[in-house]
């Protein structure tokens, strides 16, 4: 994996860095991860222990790949470390995820499988069972939910506080890679989606009123809150899942902030 310090909108992603209304083109990623020295964990520049896997996650030729198995229901999650949390009540952060492609074992419907990203207020199994959440939930047939959950276990958090749900136009092929910014730095949490399929991209964008925000800060203790960033791959296999998988694949992965200076527990 490669810790590349490049200016946000370069590469497959540069239309979606540049589209989003919270970072500006001159913000820097705390990281870029591209997986290339086949050591999940090892994110580079010394940081040998930086993802935190949750079922079996591979890395191999400059891929990482999340293997939804062995369960009839099963998901599969990546996490930043709890000691290199960072905080969107103190400045803009968003994550950027390319060369997303999903694969499927024979007898498995693509149009079933989700993709989830975004914060967590801790490093557990999946965003089900996680307290705090604001997140993106991606199913292989288009819908798109962002959505919020405070102090609710046991609950997808597609399922708690919708922000928006919206279907896309798979017409113009599967999602290729994704841009999710939160700012929470005001009385009101911003946030901003974009989606890219093929040559097509989809924006989307909201803001989270007063009262939920002030309920969002309350359960994330917002003085001292630290978010931990994930990746997830849910699948359905069914009763005979033996020999059948969900994979996620994806090339590259980076965390940006507005201000990389503001906040010391960042990976430097």
């Amino acid at each position: 994996m490669s810790w590349c310090f490049k200016p946000a909108g370069y590469g497959v992603l540069s239309i979606l860095l540049l589209s989003s209304s919270l970072l500006t083109a001159q913000s820097k990623p705390l990281l870029c991860d591209d997986f290339d020295n086949g050591t999940v964990q090892d994110a580079g520049n010394g940081q040998t222990s930086y993802w935190r896997p949750s079922g079996k996650v591979t890395e191999f030729e400059s891929k990482l790949t999340l293997h939804a198995i062995d369960r009839p229901y099963s998901k599969t999650a990546i996490s930043s470390p709890l000691e290199k949390r960072v905080s969107f009540f103190k400045q803009p952060v968003a994550i950027s995820i390319t060369g997303i492609s999903i694969q499927t074992s024979p007898g498995i419907n693509p149009k079933q499988t989700q993709i989830r990203f975004g914060f967590r207020d801790r490093n557990n199994w999946t965003f089900r069972n996680t307290v705090d959440a604001l997140m993106v939930n991606i199913v292989g047939d288009g819908r798109v939910i962002v959505a919020w959950k405070v102090g609710k276990k046991q609950l997808d958090p597609e399922n708690g506080n919708r922000l928006i749900f919206k279907n896309l136009d798979m017409t113009h092929g599967p999602v290729t890679a994704v841009e999710f910014a939160v700012d929470g730095t005001g009385d009101t949490i911003a946030w901003s989606l974009a989606i890219n399929q093929s040559d097509h991209l989809t924006e989307l964008a909201g803001v989270i009123g007063e009262m939920d925000t002030k309920t969002i800060r309350e359960g994330w203790n917002a003085k001292g809150h630290k978010a931990v960033i994930t990746t997830e791959v849910q699948g359905r296999l069914g009763d005979d899942f033996k020999d059948k998988f969900v994979l996620l694949n994806v090339d590259q992965c980076c965390i940006s902030t507005a201000d990389t200076a503001a906040d010391n527990t960042t990976a430097k």
